[in-house]
């Protein structure tokens, strides 16, 4: 059975008057490219490189709210548990679903304090692999991906330091405190972040992983690195 244990860090357990009703998972879309030779009988299909979106269809029971006012504040604060975060994180036992809350539905008990929530994901499942503190130098890191994945880098500065991925070098500079990150989920870097790249920043580079493992070099200038994987499923 497929049991959601918290939603962005919170258990389901601690939310009151919340009871957990299950998800619905749709379908990915995967698309394939498709090169036709010249006097080919088929076409040869290049490797999967784009994997859509799916949707989660969450439910949720509410019930034993002793007071009509905190029953309408248990049904905004379970909404906007998803609705509040730019990338909601749906931990269950065995895999994440992250993605956008696109909509929602209440389904409000006539004469009663009860109501099923119906709250509408888009995203996708992944397995959320971290690697704290990695050491310097270059390294081949999440070597199971096998759809390209999306990657966050969270640091602190103690001076100018430089991550490159593959062949893609970013420098970062300007923060001396505090934790930021280098978000290829969200596609964000943190505002007051200098960073410039080997590609001249002609385009905004975000981390992310490749099929069969990605090589990462950290260099030094950072007293703390954690590297978050959302490594994809279908």
């Amino acid at each position: 059975m497929i049991e959601l244990l918290n939603i962005n860090g919170t258990a389901i357990s601690d939310i009151d008057y919340v009871e957990y009703l299950g998800t619905e998972f749709g379908d990915s879309e995967i698309t394939n490219y498709n090169l036709w030779g010249k006097n080919a009988i088929a076409p040869r299909f290049v490797p999967i490189r784009r994997t859509q979106f799916q949707i989660a269809e969450v439910r949720f029971l509410i019930r034993g709210v002793p007071t009509q006012v905190e029953f309408e504040e248990t049904i905004t604060n379970l909404v906007m548990m998803l609705r509040s975060s730019s990338t909601p994180e749906l931990n269950y036992n065995g895999f994440s679903f992250v993605g956008h809350c696109t909509d929602f539905k209440v389904n409000r008990i006539i004469k009663s304090q009860v109501a099923e929530i119906t709250l509408t994901v888009e995203g996708f499942k992944c397995v959320i692999e971290k690697i704290t503190n990695p050491t310097l130098g270059l390294h081949t890191y999440f070597e199971d991906v096998v759809i390209e994945s999306p990657i966050k880098i969270s640091f602190t500065l103690n001076s100018s330091g430089t991550i490159t991925i593959e062949d893609d070098a970013v420098t970062f500079s300007g923060l001396q405190f505090g934790a930021h990150t280098w978000n290829g989920l969200t596609h964000t870097l943190d505002r007051g972040t200098n960073a410039t790249s080997s590609a001249g920043m002609s385009s905004l580079i975000f981390p992310y992983a490749r099929v069969g493992g990605t090589d990462i070099t950290i260099g030094t200038g950072f007293s703390s690195v954690t590297i978050t994987c959302y490594r994809r499923l279908l």
